[in-house]
């Protein structure tokens, strides 16, 4: 029986941003989509601001939206196949900095003022391709318990505290694509705030619990689309004193997991 994607995210304000009087710069889209072989192919963007650029919010916003919105549009066109992911991560990068420089043009403002990472995952049945400008990371598992493994590991730069931003004139130099071969069972992409809290950078590795724990509260959402419960329970668990104690950046995750059809309705949000 073929398997859907449902998935969930959030976000949420860091502590060291409340104080200084800065919005919340992290932003998600996330759309579940059909390819040409009518199997349902998951579109997933995440982009943390750069803390010290005025509009970064609004670049990490633009920029993931049109991520999603140009590959969405090129699979439902049947203009590229979902095996094609590894050059349609390339081709979304390219939109989103074009959409970026646009705005940046129509503000009358430098580029650098929205400067963000880039996260993306295009997830099919037989596997797919994950990309990254910067830092956060990309884990997956094949479904068996506490098997969660790193697909792309923070890129921090040559010095500490900094990394590679969309916005850079070599961006794509540094833009890290890992094609899979075969499918993966659960994903989750998530942003630097959160790095120290679900990775070992000792041993580069994953902390499964945290991730397996995630993935069982999909149990009984939606079977394609988005679980909205989940997004909620997740919002509140990275704006709790716990998380905050931990980390005072901001904080954003999107997981996505293989589940069997239902009746649940195919959604496609952002935030």
């Amino acid at each position: 029986m073929s398997r859907n994607w449902t998935w969930a995210g959030a976000r949420a304000i860091g502590t060291a941003h409340l104080q200084a009087g800065l919005p919340c710069q992290d932003a998600f889209a996330c759309h579940v989509s059909r390819s040409s072989s009518d199997s349902e192919v998951l579109i997933a963007a995440l982009a943390d601001g750069a803390g010290t650029a005025e509009r970064a919010e609004a670049g990490a916003k633009l920029a993931t939206s049109i991520f999603v919105d140009v590959v969405r549009e090129r699979l439902e066109e049947k203009s590229a196949s979902a095996s094609q992911a590894n050059e349609l991560v390339r081709v979304g990068a390219d939109a989103a900095l074009v959409a970026v420089s646009a705005l940046a043009r129509h503000e009358e403002r430098e580029i650098p003022d929205f400067a963000s990472t880039l996260l993306v995952a295009i997830l099919h049945a037989d596997g797919g391709a994950v990309g990254q400008i910067g830092d956060g990371a990309v884990v997956a598992t094949n479904g068996a318990e506490h098997s969660w493994r790193p697909l792309l590991w923070p890129d921090h730069g040559e010095y500490i505290n900094t990394t590679w931003f969309l916005t850079d004139a070599n961006a794509f130099e540094h833009l890290r694509i890992r094609e899979l071969s075969g499918p993966v069972a659960s994903v989750c992409l998530f942003s630097d705030g959160l790095e120290r809290l679900v990775l070992d950078f000792r041993a580069r590795t994953a902390h499964a619990p945290f991730f397996d724990s995630l993935i069982k509260s999909f149990a009984g959402q939606p079977a394609s689309g988005h679980a909205c419960s989940v997004s909620l329970n997740l919002t509140a668990l990275l704006a709790s004193d716990t998380v905050n104690q931990r980390t005072d950046d901001d904080k954003s995750i999107l997981c996505a997991t293989l589940v069997r059809p239902d009746h649940g309705a195919r959604v496609s949000a952002q935030d």
